[in-house]
């Protein structure tokens, strides 16, 4: 299951709006993380690692379900593990 931190509310046929939700938690998958991190607007992996003295590479490894390879996909309100050394 991935976590999807965004809702949709669909009205009438085609018409949805975007209503933002808390972030879902999947079960055990945080337990092994040294940190957890809620993404904010004009965050950037480089940044988030830099502050949990961590690698790029090793948040976008842990985080693979949610943040894409070049982790261009962080949305505000997700919430990323960031891993132990000897984690990923």
């Amino acid at each position: 299951m991935r976590p999807h931190l965004l809702c949709f509310a669909t009205f009438l046929v085609f018409a949805a709006v975007l209503v933002d939700c808390a972030p879902i938690y999947i079960k055990g998958f945080y337990s092994s993380c040294k940190a957890r991190h809620v993404v904010e607007f004009g965050d950037s992996c480089r940044r988030i690692a830099h502050s949990y003295r961590s690698s790029v590479v090793d948040v976008i490894v842990k985080n693979r379900e949610m943040v894409n390879s070049s982790c261009s996909n962080l949305t505000p309100g997700m919430m990323l593990c960031i891993p132990h050394e000897d984690d990923v």
